[in-house]
């Protein structure tokens, strides 16, 4: 079966399945960025309650351990979730380099709306990376 496909219409079609890909999770980032504040702003109004001192204090010595296990636990999952998310941002910046980079070899663009996913501007100057 021969190609019918030409390398330009491929590149192109590839860039923008590569955009759209990335745009949509970014997206979806947006929402989960929303959600996961609403949920902190809960969680922040259940820890005040609970962690009151006097609160603490009228607690059962096994009750007392039981929470401090508990606290010892999220701390260090919170820190690992921290060093997750560090070498999450360093891997979004990556990609959008590389979109930008695809972009500017291709001379193909999608117009974006919004500014959920701006254009690059300096993207080799982007702390120093080429």
């Amino acid at each position: 079966m021969p190609n019918n496909i030409k390398a330009p219409e491929f590149a192109g079609n590839a860039v923008s399945a590569f955009e759209r890909t990335y745009s949509a999770l970014f997206e979806q980032a947006h929402t989960e960025v929303n959600r996961l504040e609403k949920v902190n702003r809960a969680m922040g109004m259940v820890e005040e309650a609970l962690l009151d001192p006097d609160r603490i204090a009228q607690m059962e010595v096994n009750q007392q351990i039981a929470l401090a296990e508990l606290l010892s636990r999220t701390s260090n999952t919170t820190i690992r979730n921290l060093v997750q998310f560090g070498t999450l941002f360093m891997n979004i910046r990556s990609v959008v380099g590389l979109l930008d980079g695809v972009q500017k070899f291709t001379g193909s663009e999608i117009p974006h709306q919004g500014n959920d996913f701006p254009q690059l501007e300096n993207s080799r100057d982007f702390d120093g990376l080429e």
